[in-house]
């Protein structure tokens, strides 16, 4: 919070609030495309591990690494 409260006073008194705000839409546009990406590659890992689950070679990892 200090960090954009920060920010925006810094803004204002150079004078480049508008810069500011593009530089805000754009950062947030980026992060819902690299969220968006790591909750599809997400969805795909948990149905393999669900999978592998099923199939009960989950256990079976979880006896060979049981030593360790």
């Amino acid at each position: 919070m200090g960090l954009m409260l920060t920010s925006l006073v810094a803004a204002i008194a150079t004078g480049h609030v508008s810069e500011l705000a593009l530089s805000v839409t754009q950062s947030a546009a980026l992060a819902f495309k690299i969220a968006l990406g790591l909750a599809g590659i997400m969805s795909f890992w948990l149905g393999l591990m669900k999978i592998a689950e099923k199939a009960g070679l989950i256990d079976s990892f979880a006896r060979l690494l049981r030593p360790l």
